[in-house]
């Protein structure tokens, strides 16, 4: 099974999901190819299909964001 056939499945294999709007941030990667994206977001749903996550809005995502960035400037300055 390629990586797009394990999220399109991940996606739309149960026909009682709802659907929501989900984001996928990209990350820093420089060379991001649609297999690394599938793979990655993938992982994400099955996390949060199995428990092992919980989804969160795009504000508490943002600020996580922010702090984890914060944070790696801070241990940076060191």
């Amino acid at each position: 099974m390629t990586e797009m056939s394990r999220f399109m499945h991940a996606l739309f294999g149960n026909s009682e999901r709802v659907h929501r709007n989900i984001k996928f941030f990209r990350g820093e990667s420089a060379n991001l190819s649609v297999a690394d994206l599938c793979r990655a977001a993938t992982d994400g749903i099955e996390q949060i299909v199995t428990g092992l996550s919980e989804p969160v809005s795009a504000a508490e995502a943002l600020d996580y964001g922010i702090r984890e960035r914060e944070a790696k400037d801070l241990v940076a300055a060191l």
